[in-house]
Parts: C-alpha cells; structure tokens; sequence
C-alpha cells in the first residue's frame, strides 16, 4: 500500500480484497492505514465507513491476533475523535 491514500482509495482497496476472498489482506491494509500520521488528520465523518468496514472484518475473522487488531483500532478510533475540534468540520 503507498504510503498515504485518501480514505475512499483504501476503503476501495480493502473491498477489493475481500470480493478476492483475501480478507486478512484487506484487515492488515486497513490497519496500515490507520498507523500513518497523516490519515488522522483526515475528518471523522470520511473516517466513518472504514472503521466500520474494519470492525466487520474482525468480526469476521474472529481469530485471537484479530481480537487484539479490534481493540487498538477502537483505541486509535476513540483518540482521533477525542482529539476532533467538532466545530471545525
């Protein structure tokens, strides 16, 4: 995955990979994506439907590695709308 993409780009990408049948492929771009610094900056509601998709695939997958993936994606999720000035969007 490059670097850093727009949000609709990796939403594409991860669906992509599950009409595949890749989806653990699709759960690791997901979180690649969410580990760069410039995608926080991006405003929660663009942000929405890719946590979404991300907590599907963990259910989903419901494997033990995957468990651990849910919960710091929720912890990523819950600081960057912590830290959301929402007036601003």
């Amino acid at each position: 995955m490059a670097l850093f993409s727009k949000p609709e780009t990796v939403l594409k990408q991860a669906e992509g990979l599950v009409s595949v049948g890749q989806t653990h492929a699709a759960l690791q771009s997901l979180s690649e994506a969410f580990s760069s610094k410039r995608f926080r900056s991006t405003p929660v509601t663009a942000l929405e439907p890719i946590w979404i998709r991300f907590m599907e695939l963990c259910v989903e997958l419901r494997k033990g590695r995957t468990g651990r993936t849910a919960k710091e994606g929720l912890m990523q999720y819950k600081n960057l709308a912590q830290n959301t000035n929402v007036g601003k969007y």
